[in-house]
């Protein structure tokens, strides 16, 4: 469908504002140069899981291959745990899975807005689209947060976790296993104020905001779990994190030369070459290139890329399901990481270490959803942070790690957002 200009950016600020406080507002980042991004809200269809996909019917949930929708929605990291028994952690009350079908959009540009859809089916959409353009843009309701973040994982807690993982790697069990921290705070207003703040800290090719029954989803991530073209797939698995201080080009190349994330990066590469396998013609998986260093605002990243072609008759879809969760949040081998992650972890992780996922004109694209707060319409924030654990690992550094990783988020957060005690008076 050819985009039809509507205004230049400074001049459809009502519309935006009218979309992004719908119930079923989304903003997603496009992995496109210049970058790009699209909101959407007036789903046509919604299709949410409460419990782990293998308990629901496939063709309920695979969008229909020839659809002209925008498609998107996420996979929770538990969406397909059936298979580690019943769910008693406790965790954001969200699906376990959403789909949503967007019959138009909004493509907004650096200066420009376009409304990209069917006129001759959604002419009134357009129609109203215009018709906001001359409004007052409306505002959020103010995001407070009414409490600072608290570190739920105790150095203690983080230590004894840290060991049990040491001796599981000790005994054969895995070769990697990721570990994660939780951060919780809470809050009042509307989080897309919040969202909008750490869109300017943190630009991303892989983020996005969406509303699902009260709950906003706010992901700055820096990982592609899966793109999909035609019959060609691409994952990006990262492992391997240093923080963006001092001289970036010297830790660049500490990083790149650094034994014990090249072979942590290395294991997670051989399990997503498997994982594409059994979907891909045969010959087809490569990887290129392999240890690139990619920096983002707060930290530089090792990460590879996989190559695949997807054997004939193999639906796409299918292999979005088949290959989550994505190994670099879980672990190698995935299925017993993931029971020692559940046995380890106090809490669910929810759409943290999930995908975050859209499809354009028949193709995927769908991240890795770290960098993900989870504002859950009870008031409280989740946040966080993880890493992968192998025999190399220290534990003083993989803490760190965590904080680095999240850390700029939180103290902005803090910082700009954190009600005072004459505030709390006031209420």
């Amino acid at each position: 469908m050819t985009p039809l200009f509507l205004a230049h950016h400074d001049q459809a600020q009502a519309l935006i504002a009218d979309l992004l406080s719908q119930a079923d507002a989304v903003w997603l980042d496009l992995d496109l140069t210049p970058p790009r991004s699209l909101l959407a809200a007036g789903a046509s269809r919604e299709y949410s899981a409460t419990g782990p996909l293998p308990h629901v019917e496939w063709q309920r949930w695979k969008p229909a291959p020839a659809t002209t929708d925008l498609i998107c929605g996420y996979l929770a990291y538990e969406a397909r745990d059936a298979d580690l028994g019943h769910e008693d952690r406790p965790g954001p009350p969200l699906p376990r899975a959403l789909l949503r079908h967007y019959p138009w959009y909004l493509l907004l540009e650096a200066e420009d807005v376009f409304w990209v859809g069917d006129p001759s089916t959604a002419a009134s959409a357009l129609q109203w689209c215009r018709a906001r353009l001359a409004a007052p843009a409306s505002t959020p309701s103010n995001f407070t947060l009414t409490r600072p973040f608290h570190d739920t994982s105790r150095v203690d807690d983080y230590a004894e976790r840290f060991q049990r993982i040491q001796a599981y790697l000790l005994a054969g069990d895995a070769y990697q296993v990721n570990l994660c921290r939780l951060w919780r705070s809470a809050y009042r207003g509307d989080p897309v104020t919040v969202y909008q703040r750490l869109r300017q800290l943190s630009p991303s090719a892989h983020g996005g905001f969406l509303r699902i029954a009260g709950h906003s989803l706010l992901c700055r991530s820096p990982e592609r779990f899966l793109r999909i073209r035609g019959d060609r797939v691409l994952t990006s698995p990262i492992k391997g994190t240093l923080p963006r201080q001092g001289d970036d080009d010297e830790q660049r190349a500490r990083l790149a030369h650094c034994e014990k994330n090249r072979s942590e990066n290395l294991m997670i590469v051989d399990l997503m070459r498997h994982d594409l396998g059994r979907y891909a013609r045969p010959g087809s998986v490569h990887v290129e290139p392999l240890f690139a260093v990619r920096s983002t605002a707060q930290v530089h990243h090792l990460v590879s890329d996989i190559h695949a072609e997807i054997a004939s008759g193999v639906d796409p879809w299918e292999v979005l399901i088949g290959c989550f969760p994505g190994g670099s949040i879980t672990g190698a081998p995935k299925l017993r990481a993931r029971q020692i992650i559940r046995e380890l972890e106090p809490w669910q992780r929810s759409v943290y270490c999930g995908s975050i996922f859209y499809s354009l004109n028949g193709q995927i694209e769908a991240n890795i959803a770290i960098r993900t707060l989870i504002a859950d319409r009870a008031g409280d924030l989740w946040a966080y942070a993880g890493g992968g654990i192998t025999a190399a690992s220290q534990q003083e550094d993989e803490y760190r790690e965590c904080e680095h990783k999240i850390g700029a988020f939180l103290r902005t957060i803090e910082a700009e957002f954190l009600a005072s005690p004459q505030d709390d008076m006031k209420d």
